[in-house]
C-alpha cells in the first residue's frame, strides 16, 4: 500500500520513530506496554473497518494514557480536517485517503494546535501528579 509509504516517511521527516503492528492484536499488545506519542490507524487494517478491535480499544482506552496520544484515522469515509467528524470517532485528526500526499503538511497544522489547545492542561495535570 502505496499510502503507508508515505505516512512512514512523513512521521520519520517530522522525528517520530514509526513501530508498525501487523495485526489488531499485536497493537493492543503494544498499546498496553508501551506509551506512544501518535498513534494513525486506517479504517481498512482490520476487516470490520473501523468497527473493528483496535479502534474500539482506542476508545475506551482510559483518560489517563488517551489524553497523551494524538490519534489519527485515515481512510476513503474521512472529511480530511473535519473536526467534528473527528470528534464523533474519538481520533483528533481524520484524513481522508486522497489527501495521503499532504499527511506531512497536515500534521505540521495540527500537532501544534493540538498542543496550543491541550498542553497546559497536560502540564498542570502533570505538576498535579495525574
Amino acid at each position: 500500500m502505496p499510502a503507508r509509504g508515505t505516512v512512514v516517511g512523513d512521521l520519520e521527516k517530522l522525528g517520530y520513530k514509526v513501530d508498525l503492528a501487523n495485526t489488531a492484536e499485536d497493537a493492543v499488545t503494544r498499546m498496553q506496554f508501551v506509551n506512544f506519542a501518535s498513534v494513525i490507524l486506517h479504517s481498512d487494517f482490520e476487516k470490520d473497518g473501523i468497527e473493528g478491535e483496535f479502534h474500539r480499544f482506542m476508545r475506551t482506552m482510559g483518560m489517563n494514557k488517551r489524553r497523551y496520544i494524538f490519534y489519527v484515522l485515515v481512510g476513503r469515509e474521512f472529511k480530511t480536517l473535519y473536526d467534528l467528524q473527528a470528534l464523533a470517532y474519538s481520533a483528533n485528526l481524520v484524513v481522508n485517503d486522497d489527501d495521503i500526499p499532504h499527511f506531512s503538511l497536515l500534521l505540521r497544522k495540527t500537532i501544534p494546535e493540538y498542543e496550543a489547545l491541550f498542553g497546559p492542561l497536560m502540564e498542570e495535570l502533570r505538576l498535579a501528579g495525574k
